[in-house]
């Protein structure tokens, strides 16, 4: 992650001034002239952007299946269903060897399935944190699991 220089934290709505040859060969162009700084962008988006309004964030992402599992043919017992739930569909068995499965339901304040994009977790959990630490909040991010496939 890149860090935005200090002083474009204090330069909130400036302008650079354009020359006077710019301003003159740039008169018929209307407002045209005068360009933001370089990172207003990154100012406006930490000013409008999304704070995080909660203390306590849970997202999780269902891992796909390793190799491993794929080849000894183990069964995928986890199921996303964004946009919050995750069911975990646990094989047992009755008293009389009967298989059946038990399902067990969870809720968190996002789920992702294994297809889901790293760009958008990343909006989704870490956005909101960096926005509300600009603006003078605290946030920790704390990422568990496995990190590849």
């Amino acid at each position: 992650m890149q860090h935005a220089p200090a002083p474009a934290q204090h330069q909130h709505h400036r302008t650079l001034s354009s020359s006077s040859s710019s301003k003159s060969s740039s008169s018929s162009r209307g407002s045209s002239s005068s360009r933001t700084h370089p990172a207003q962008d990154l100012v406006d988006f930490i000013t409008d952007g999304p704070a995080d309004d909660v203390a306590i964030r849970v997202v999780v992402r269902k891992r796909p299946l390793t190799h491993t599992e794929r080849t000894r043919n183990d069964q995928d017992i986890v199921d996303s269903q964004p946009p919050c739930n995750v069911v975990v569909n646990e094989p047992k068995k009755q008293l009389d060897l009967t298989p059946i499965t038990e399902s067990h339901y969870f809720a968190f304040d996002h789920s992702f399935d294994h297809l889901a994009a790293n760009a958008d977790i990343y909006r989704t959990a870490c956005v909101p944190l960096v926005v509300s630490m600009f603006r003078g909040g605290k946030s920790t991010c704390f990422a568990y699991g496995q990190t590849s496939r």
